[in-house]
Protein backbone atom coordinates (compact mmCIF):
# COMPACT_ATOMS: atom_id res chain seq x y z
CA UNK A 1 0.00 0.00 0.00
CA UNK A 2 0.97 3.49 -1.05
CA UNK A 3 2.31 5.67 2.51
CA UNK A 4 -0.16 8.38 3.18
CA UNK A 5 0.76 11.38 5.57
CA UNK A 6 -2.51 13.22 6.11
CA UNK A 7 -2.00 16.89 6.71
CA UNK A 8 -3.84 16.60 9.56
CA UNK A 9 -5.64 13.81 12.07
CA UNK A 10 -8.47 14.77 14.48
CA UNK A 11 -7.71 13.63 17.90
CA UNK A 12 -10.58 11.59 19.09
CA UNK A 13 -11.19 8.60 21.34
CA UNK A 14 -14.46 7.12 23.34
CA UNK A 15 -14.41 10.10 25.53
CA UNK A 16 -16.10 12.12 22.07
CA UNK A 17 -18.22 9.05 21.44
CA UNK A 18 -19.81 8.26 24.70
CA UNK A 19 -20.17 12.10 25.26
CA UNK A 20 -22.33 12.17 21.68
CA UNK A 21 -24.12 8.98 22.35
CA UNK A 22 -25.50 10.46 25.93
CA UNK A 23 -25.98 13.70 24.56
CA UNK A 24 -28.72 11.58 21.64
CA UNK A 25 -29.89 9.34 24.24
CA UNK A 26 -30.89 12.11 25.81
CA UNK A 27 -32.32 13.75 23.30
CA UNK A 28 -31.38 17.01 23.89
CA UNK A 29 -30.13 17.92 20.74
CA UNK A 30 -30.43 21.83 20.87
CA UNK A 31 -28.66 24.49 22.80
CA UNK A 32 -28.90 23.76 26.52
CA UNK A 33 -26.82 22.88 29.75
CA UNK A 34 -23.83 21.01 27.46
CA UNK A 35 -23.49 24.55 25.80
CA UNK A 36 -23.44 26.11 28.88
CA UNK A 37 -20.97 23.67 30.67
CA UNK A 38 -18.98 24.36 27.63
CA UNK A 39 -19.00 28.12 28.17
CA UNK A 40 -17.84 27.68 31.93
CA UNK A 41 -14.96 25.87 30.72
CA UNK A 42 -13.55 27.79 28.27
CA UNK A 43 -14.43 30.49 30.71
CA UNK A 44 -12.28 28.91 33.00
CA UNK A 45 -9.58 27.83 31.15
CA UNK A 46 -9.01 31.49 29.65
CA UNK A 47 -9.01 33.19 33.16
CA UNK A 48 -12.60 35.28 32.45
CA UNK A 49 -15.99 35.51 33.20
CA UNK A 50 -18.33 33.13 31.73
CA UNK A 51 -20.66 35.84 31.01
CA UNK A 52 -17.40 37.09 28.76
CA UNK A 53 -18.04 34.04 26.77
CA UNK A 54 -20.55 32.71 23.70
CA UNK A 55 -20.60 29.85 21.76
CA UNK A 56 -21.93 29.94 17.84
CA UNK A 57 -22.03 27.82 15.03
CA UNK A 58 -18.98 28.82 13.49
CA UNK A 59 -16.23 30.82 13.70
CA UNK A 60 -17.53 32.72 10.46
CA UNK A 61 -20.75 33.72 12.51
CA UNK A 62 -18.86 34.73 15.09
CA UNK A 63 -17.22 37.42 12.90
CA UNK A 64 -20.36 38.22 11.20
CA UNK A 65 -22.25 38.70 14.84
CA UNK A 66 -18.81 40.81 15.93
CA UNK A 67 -19.46 43.06 13.19
CA UNK A 68 -22.87 43.79 13.98
CA UNK A 69 -22.38 44.22 17.91
CA UNK A 70 -19.05 46.71 16.94
CA UNK A 71 -21.48 48.51 14.95
CA UNK A 72 -19.88 48.71 11.77
CA UNK A 73 -21.87 49.78 9.03
CA UNK A 74 -22.28 50.62 5.36
CA UNK A 75 -19.41 52.30 3.96
CA UNK A 76 -17.24 52.02 7.01
CA UNK A 77 -13.91 50.52 6.43
CA UNK A 78 -12.21 47.20 8.17
CA UNK A 79 -8.53 46.60 8.23
CA UNK A 80 -7.71 43.04 7.91
CA UNK A 81 -4.76 41.09 6.99
CA UNK A 82 -4.77 39.10 3.42
CA UNK A 83 -2.95 36.56 3.83
CA UNK A 84 -5.92 34.75 5.75
CA UNK A 85 -9.33 33.13 5.36
CA UNK A 86 -11.41 34.81 3.49
CA UNK A 87 -14.44 34.83 5.88
CA UNK A 88 -12.46 37.67 7.38
CA UNK A 89 -13.58 39.67 4.71
CA UNK A 90 -16.55 37.78 3.91
CA UNK A 91 -17.91 39.30 7.61
CA UNK A 92 -17.22 42.88 6.22
CA UNK A 93 -19.10 42.75 3.30
CA UNK A 94 -22.13 40.73 5.13
CA UNK A 95 -22.60 44.34 6.73
CA UNK A 96 -21.99 46.18 3.81
CA UNK A 97 -19.02 47.81 5.30
CA UNK A 98 -15.35 47.40 3.20
CA UNK A 99 -12.84 45.38 3.91
CA UNK A 100 -8.92 47.25 3.21
CA UNK A 101 -6.36 44.77 2.85
CA UNK A 102 -3.11 45.03 4.76
CA UNK A 103 0.05 44.00 3.94
CA UNK A 104 2.04 41.35 5.78
CA UNK A 105 5.23 42.52 8.45
CA UNK A 106 8.12 40.56 6.75
CA UNK A 107 9.06 37.51 4.78
CA UNK A 108 10.20 36.38 8.37
CA UNK A 109 6.92 37.11 10.31
CA UNK A 110 3.51 36.86 8.05
CA UNK A 111 1.52 38.72 10.55
CA UNK A 112 -0.01 41.61 9.84
CA UNK A 113 2.03 44.91 9.45
CA UNK A 114 1.69 47.43 11.81
CA UNK A 115 3.27 50.24 9.70
CA UNK A 116 0.81 49.13 7.13
CA UNK A 117 -2.18 49.84 8.99
CA UNK A 118 -0.71 52.69 10.40
CA UNK A 119 -0.84 54.04 5.93
CA UNK A 120 -4.23 53.25 5.93
CA UNK A 121 -6.28 54.48 8.60
CA UNK A 122 -9.03 56.96 7.56
CA UNK A 123 -12.14 58.43 9.06
CA UNK A 124 -14.06 55.82 7.46
CA UNK A 125 -12.23 53.50 9.51
CA UNK A 126 -13.76 51.81 12.15
CA UNK A 127 -12.39 48.56 13.33
CA UNK A 128 -8.95 46.15 12.84
CA UNK A 129 -9.52 42.46 12.41
CA UNK A 130 -5.97 41.09 13.99
CA UNK A 131 -5.27 37.17 12.81
CA UNK A 132 -2.93 35.13 14.40
CA UNK A 133 -1.49 33.71 11.51
CA UNK A 134 -0.66 29.95 11.99
CA UNK A 135 -0.85 30.33 15.74
CA UNK A 136 1.91 32.91 16.49
CA UNK A 137 1.11 36.51 17.77
CA UNK A 138 0.76 40.14 16.10
CA UNK A 139 2.47 42.80 17.84
CA UNK A 140 -0.49 42.89 20.04
CA UNK A 141 0.53 45.50 22.17
CA UNK A 142 1.45 47.81 19.32
CA UNK A 143 -2.22 47.19 17.72
CA UNK A 144 -4.03 47.64 20.91
CA UNK A 145 -2.40 51.13 21.34
CA UNK A 146 -3.02 52.06 17.38
CA UNK A 147 -6.61 50.93 17.90
CA UNK A 148 -6.92 52.53 21.28
CA UNK A 149 -5.47 56.14 19.99
CA UNK A 150 -8.10 56.24 17.16
CA UNK A 151 -11.08 55.00 18.79
CA UNK A 152 -11.30 51.98 16.70
CA UNK A 153 -12.96 48.46 17.90
CA UNK A 154 -9.79 45.69 17.89
CA UNK A 155 -11.18 42.44 16.87
CA UNK A 156 -9.14 38.82 17.19
CA UNK A 157 -9.29 36.44 14.65
CA UNK A 158 -8.06 34.10 16.97
CA UNK A 159 -9.15 30.45 15.57
CA UNK A 160 -5.12 29.22 14.71
CA UNK A 161 -4.09 30.18 18.35
CA UNK A 162 -6.29 28.19 20.80
CA UNK A 163 -5.41 28.93 24.28
CA UNK A 164 -2.01 30.23 23.34
CA UNK A 165 -0.42 32.64 25.51
CA UNK A 166 1.45 36.01 24.81
CA UNK A 167 3.09 37.41 27.85
CA UNK A 168 1.08 35.21 30.25
CA UNK A 169 -2.32 36.15 28.60
CA UNK A 170 -3.97 33.99 26.57
CA UNK A 171 -4.67 35.35 22.89
CA UNK A 172 -7.76 36.36 21.81
CA UNK A 173 -8.56 38.06 25.43
CA UNK A 174 -6.79 41.23 24.28
CA UNK A 175 -9.32 42.95 22.15
CA UNK A 176 -12.40 44.16 22.08
CA UNK A 177 -13.59 40.93 20.75
CA UNK A 178 -11.96 37.57 20.30
CA UNK A 179 -13.10 34.80 17.91
CA UNK A 180 -11.94 31.18 18.08
CA UNK A 181 -13.06 28.34 15.46
CA UNK A 182 -13.62 24.31 16.51
CA UNK A 183 -13.69 22.97 12.87
CA UNK A 184 -12.51 19.67 11.66
CA UNK A 185 -9.02 20.92 11.47
CA UNK A 186 -8.57 23.27 14.40
CA UNK A 187 -6.34 21.78 16.99
CA UNK A 188 -9.84 21.12 18.71
CA UNK A 189 -13.01 20.64 17.31
CA UNK A 190 -16.84 19.94 17.37
CA UNK A 191 -16.86 19.83 13.27
CA UNK A 192 -18.30 23.22 13.21
CA UNK A 193 -18.35 25.15 15.50
CA UNK A 194 -16.90 29.13 17.30
CA UNK A 195 -16.59 30.97 20.12
CA UNK A 196 -16.82 34.60 20.53
CA UNK A 197 -14.86 36.28 23.71
CA UNK A 198 -15.11 40.17 25.04
CA UNK A 199 -16.83 42.58 26.77
CA UNK A 200 -20.04 41.49 28.80
CA UNK A 201 -22.09 44.21 27.10
CA UNK A 202 -21.44 42.91 23.79
CA UNK A 203 -21.72 38.99 24.33
CA UNK A 204 -24.70 39.64 25.71
CA UNK A 205 -26.05 41.19 22.76
CA UNK A 206 -24.32 38.24 20.62
CA UNK A 207 -26.34 36.17 23.03
CA UNK A 208 -29.26 37.25 21.99
CA UNK A 209 -28.63 37.53 18.10
CA UNK A 210 -27.29 34.12 17.76
CA UNK A 211 -31.17 32.88 18.66
CA UNK A 212 -33.14 34.72 16.73
CA UNK A 213 -32.82 37.45 18.72
CA UNK A 214 -35.35 35.75 20.94
CA UNK A 215 -35.41 37.73 24.31
CA UNK A 216 -34.93 34.40 26.19
CA UNK A 217 -32.92 31.73 26.08
CA UNK A 218 -34.03 28.36 25.13
CA UNK A 219 -33.05 27.48 28.87
CA UNK A 220 -35.37 30.09 30.33
CA UNK A 221 -38.33 29.32 28.32
CA UNK A 222 -37.84 25.64 29.04
CA UNK A 223 -37.94 26.28 32.65
CA UNK A 224 -40.38 29.53 32.69
CA UNK A 225 -44.00 29.13 33.66
CA UNK A 226 -44.89 31.55 30.84
CA UNK A 227 -42.60 29.97 28.10
CA UNK A 228 -43.56 33.59 25.46
CA UNK A 229 -40.97 35.54 23.92
CA UNK A 230 -40.40 38.86 22.09
CA UNK A 231 -37.97 39.84 19.67
CA UNK A 232 -37.19 43.59 19.02
CA UNK A 233 -34.79 43.31 16.15
CA UNK A 234 -33.60 41.24 13.51
CA UNK A 235 -31.39 38.19 14.42
CA UNK A 236 -29.77 35.04 13.37
CA UNK A 237 -30.24 31.26 13.50
CA UNK A 238 -26.08 31.23 14.67
CA UNK A 239 -26.90 28.72 17.21
CA UNK A 240 -24.51 25.50 18.46
CA UNK A 241 -25.92 22.07 19.50
CA UNK A 242 -25.35 20.11 22.59
CA UNK A 243 -24.15 17.40 20.40
CA UNK A 244 -21.26 19.68 19.50
CA UNK A 245 -20.99 21.55 22.86
CA UNK A 246 -20.78 17.87 24.49
CA UNK A 247 -18.10 16.98 22.18
CA UNK A 248 -15.97 20.38 22.42
CA UNK A 249 -16.20 19.73 26.57
CA UNK A 250 -14.44 16.63 26.25
CA UNK A 251 -11.89 18.14 23.24
CA UNK A 252 -10.66 21.31 25.59
CA UNK A 253 -9.66 18.47 28.68
CA UNK A 254 -7.02 17.26 26.18
CA UNK A 255 -5.76 20.40 24.74
CA UNK A 256 -2.67 21.44 26.82
CA UNK A 257 -1.17 17.92 26.06
CA UNK A 258 -2.42 18.18 22.28
CA UNK A 259 -0.76 21.85 21.90
CA UNK A 260 2.22 20.56 23.66
CA UNK A 261 2.70 17.63 20.99
CA UNK A 262 2.13 20.30 18.11
CA UNK A 263 5.43 22.17 19.89
CA UNK A 264 7.48 18.79 19.66
CA UNK A 265 6.68 18.51 15.86
CA UNK A 266 7.15 22.04 15.06
CA UNK A 267 11.00 21.65 16.81
CA UNK A 268 11.58 18.53 14.98
CA UNK A 269 10.40 20.51 11.83
CA UNK A 270 12.92 23.24 12.67
CA UNK A 271 15.91 20.95 13.35
CA UNK A 272 15.48 19.11 10.19
CA UNK A 273 14.86 21.75 7.60
CA UNK A 274 17.81 23.79 9.05
CA UNK A 275 19.80 21.05 8.84
CA UNK A 276 18.86 19.18 5.78
CA UNK A 277 17.30 22.51 3.53
CA UNK A 278 19.26 24.98 3.91
CA UNK A 279 17.44 27.10 0.86
CA UNK A 280 13.61 26.63 2.50
CA UNK A 281 12.87 29.78 5.09
CA UNK A 282 11.43 29.26 7.96
CA UNK A 283 9.15 32.00 9.27
CA UNK A 284 8.19 32.85 12.69
CA UNK A 285 11.81 31.35 13.90
CA UNK A 286 11.35 33.39 17.23
CA UNK A 287 8.51 32.12 18.57
CA UNK A 288 9.02 27.97 17.50
CA UNK A 289 9.87 27.30 21.21
CA UNK A 290 7.18 28.71 22.87
CA UNK A 291 3.75 28.34 24.57
CA UNK A 292 1.91 28.28 21.08
CA UNK A 293 -0.50 26.44 19.26
CA UNK A 294 1.53 25.45 16.10
CA UNK A 295 -1.37 25.34 14.02
CA UNK A 296 0.18 25.17 11.14
CA UNK A 297 3.77 24.71 10.04
CA UNK A 298 4.70 27.09 7.28
CA UNK A 299 7.31 27.36 5.43
CA UNK A 300 8.89 30.13 2.59
CA UNK A 301 9.99 28.09 -0.69
CA UNK A 302 12.96 29.00 -2.62
CA UNK A 303 12.35 31.88 -5.53
CA UNK A 304 11.39 30.59 -8.55
CA UNK A 305 10.27 26.84 -7.58
CA UNK A 306 7.46 25.93 -8.81
CA UNK A 307 5.30 25.32 -5.87
CA UNK A 308 2.27 23.56 -8.10
CA UNK A 309 5.27 20.80 -8.99
CA UNK A 310 6.53 20.25 -5.78
CA UNK A 311 3.09 19.46 -4.33
CA UNK A 312 2.23 17.15 -6.95
CA UNK A 313 6.01 15.74 -6.53
CA UNK A 314 5.06 14.92 -2.28
CA UNK A 315 1.30 13.97 -3.24
CA UNK A 316 2.52 11.22 -5.14
CA UNK A 317 4.58 10.31 -2.49
CA UNK A 318 1.48 9.76 0.12
CA UNK A 319 2.10 13.50 1.42
CA UNK A 320 -0.49 16.16 1.76
CA UNK A 321 -0.10 19.57 1.90
CA UNK A 322 -1.65 22.86 1.99
CA UNK A 323 -1.54 26.61 1.07
CA UNK A 324 -2.30 29.01 4.00
CA UNK A 325 -3.67 31.32 1.92
CA UNK A 326 -3.61 32.79 -1.81
CA UNK A 327 -3.78 35.86 -0.68
CA UNK A 328 -7.48 37.21 -0.14
CA UNK A 329 -6.79 40.84 -2.75
CA UNK A 330 -5.91 37.80 -5.52
CA UNK A 331 -9.30 36.32 -5.35
CA UNK A 332 -11.35 36.96 -8.13
CA UNK A 333 -14.08 38.22 -5.57
CA UNK A 334 -11.99 41.01 -4.16
CA UNK A 335 -9.46 41.82 -7.12
CA UNK A 336 -8.73 44.96 -7.88
CA UNK A 337 -6.53 46.37 -10.71
CA UNK A 338 -3.27 47.65 -9.71
CA UNK A 339 -3.50 46.58 -5.87
CA UNK A 340 -0.11 45.71 -4.52
CA UNK A 341 0.69 44.57 -1.47
CA UNK A 342 4.52 44.55 -1.62
CA UNK A 343 5.66 42.21 1.25
CA UNK A 344 2.96 39.49 0.66
CA UNK A 345 2.96 39.76 -3.33
CA UNK A 346 6.63 38.76 -2.95
CA UNK A 347 6.18 35.42 -0.79
CA UNK A 348 2.73 34.40 -1.95
CA UNK A 349 3.51 32.18 -4.80
CA UNK A 350 6.02 30.14 -2.33
CA UNK A 351 4.32 29.89 0.56
CA UNK A 352 3.45 25.87 1.63
CA UNK A 353 2.02 24.31 4.75
CA UNK A 354 3.43 20.85 5.84
CA UNK A 355 1.67 18.34 7.84
CA UNK A 356 1.19 19.07 11.21
CA UNK A 357 -0.82 17.37 13.93
CA UNK A 358 -0.28 15.35 16.93
CA UNK A 359 0.42 12.18 16.24
CA UNK A 360 2.77 13.15 13.18
CA UNK A 361 5.83 10.93 14.17
CA UNK A 362 9.62 12.03 13.30
CA UNK A 363 9.69 8.91 10.94
CA UNK A 364 7.53 10.91 9.16
CA UNK A 365 8.84 14.37 8.93
CA UNK A 366 12.13 13.03 7.79
CA UNK A 367 10.50 11.53 5.10
CA UNK A 368 8.65 14.76 4.31
CA UNK A 369 11.90 16.78 4.51
CA UNK A 370 13.52 14.08 2.08
CA UNK A 371 11.24 14.08 -0.51
CA UNK A 372 11.16 17.89 -0.44
CA UNK A 373 14.83 18.10 -0.87
CA UNK A 374 14.93 15.49 -3.03
CA UNK A 375 12.59 17.85 -5.38
CA UNK A 376 14.85 20.90 -4.65
CA UNK A 377 17.81 19.25 -5.87
CA UNK A 378 16.42 16.92 -8.69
Amino acid sequence: MKKIIPFFKTSFDSNEINAFKKVVKAGNFSMGQSTVKLEKMIARKLKISEKNVAMVSSCTTGLHLAMIVSNIKKNDEVLCSSLTFVADANCIKYVDAKPKFIDITSSDNWNISTKDILKNITKKTKAIIMTHYAGYPCDILKIKKIAQKNNLVLIEDACHTIFSKFKNKYMGTYGDLGVFSLYGNKNITTGEGGIVIGKKKLIDKIKILRNHAINKSMLERNISKTPTYQIYELGYNYRIDDIRSAIGIEQIKKIDNLNNLRKKVANNYKKLISKELPSVKIPFQEFIGGKFSYHLFPILLPNELDRDQLIKFLNDRGIQTSIHYKPIHNLKFYEKPNFRLINLDKISKYILSLPIHPKLGLIDQRYIVANIKKFINK
